[in-house]
């Protein structure tokens, strides 16, 4: 349980979307997707170990895109206005990434200028460049130069995948595992904050709607007695003026509480319109809360499957043991929600 807490340590400092692209090693023109839709790009820093790393994971098949540790004389080439590329020469491949936009661009750029500043920093604190100065700028540009052929203007073929990773050792086999458990941990523990404070406010939502559910339904039936009230004495004295059976000054009085009964009775009758319209209101308040509901059992239901899909891939027994424990929490939750949703239908129904 320490060592899974130290491992935690290592949290994402930035967090972007992006389309992620491997040059194809082939023909090294052209650019490979390495996941279907656009992925978090995160940068993380290991506070142990002292280093920064550009970290993204497909939230589909919980595959890891890129781990690639940030270096000094590590470079990002803008080739367009929504595109960059990098040489991971580690893995000796080079990347692309896409954004929505050229501001999201710049900010990423921004801040990997930030982070690789500060691996610099470290390394002269440390009094040696570590393994990285092995790589003079030189070869990382002609590194760069050799991805950058042709590939200004990326093409993606349909249908292509990076290829999966492979592994020299056990050991190594195992480490990646542990990485990709220990970022969807985070994920999961940042969803499951998340989802806790959609469930409160859902929970205050369908309590206010409920209460004046509540109110409006006895105030329509108060009404509706007192209107069928007022109709019943209209009717009476209506009859009773035409019959004539009545003196000059009974009609008189007669009349005035008819014009007073029907000036009630037309106000009662626009207090119920706009009861029916808060009415028709709030139902779609609560058709707007079901949809919300709904998302968020099927995003339960997605995160189960990776869970399950991390359960067989890891022999890490205590962090299986806190997946399961959040999965618990987070069906417990969302089984409260249902039946406060179903309560909630049960009043609409009512009324």
């Amino acid at each position: 349980m320490n060592m899974l807490r130290a491992e935690l340590l290592e949290q994402p400092i930035y967090t972007c979307q992006a389309h992620v692209f491997q040059i194809n090693p082939e023909t090294k023109k052209s650019w490979l997707p390495c996941a279907k839709d656009p992925v978090n790009v995160s940068f993380y820093y290991d506070s142990h170990r002292n280093f920064y790393r550009i970290i993204s994971v497909d939230d589909v098949t919980s595959k890891l895109i890129l781990n690639t540790i940030v270096t000094p004389n590590m470079a990002f080439t803008k080739t367009s206005n929504k595109f960059t590329q990098f040489t991971d020469v580690k893995a000796g491949t080079v990347y692309g990434l896409g954004f929505g936009s050229e501001n999201e661009l710049n900010k990423f750029m921004d801040q990997f200028k930030e982070v690789k500043e500060l691996t610099r920093a470290s390394l002269r604190s440390n009094g040696s460049d570590s393994k990285d100065a092995a790589h003079s700028p030189a070869e990382v540009r002609s590194s760069t130069a050799n991805g950058q052929e042709g590939a200004a203007s990326p093409q993606l073929p349909s249908g292509s995948n990076s290829p999966s990773a492979t592994f020299a050792t056990p050991e190594a086999q195992l480490k990646y595992e542990n990485d990709r458990l220990k970022i969807a941990l985070a994920q999961s523990s940042a969803n499951a904050k998340k989802w806790e404070a959609e469930l409160q406010v859902l929970k205050n939502n369908n309590a206010r709607l409920t209460a004046a559910l509540q109110e409006s339904t006895a105030n329509v039936e108060e009404w509706k007695r007192q209107l069928q009230t007022y109709k019943e004495e209209n009717g009476r004295l209506k009859k009773q003026t035409v019959n004539g059976g009545a003196a000059a000054a009974d009609t008189e009085e007669a009349q005035k509480k008819i014009e007073l009964l029907e000036i009630e009775k037309n106000k009662k009758a626009k207090e119920i319109e706009k009861l029916q319209t808060d009415l028709a209101q709030l139902s779609r308040n609560l058709e707007e809360q079901t949809v919300q509901l709904k998302n968020l059992e099927d995003e339960n239901t997605r995160l189960k499957t990776k869970i399950e899909h991390l359960e067989r891939s890891s022999k890490l027994d205590s962090e299986k043991d806190q997946l399961r424990q959040l999965h618990t929490q987070m069906e417990s939750r969302l089984e409260e929600m249902g039946k406060l949703s179903v309560r909630v239908k049960t009043i609409i129904n009512r009324v």
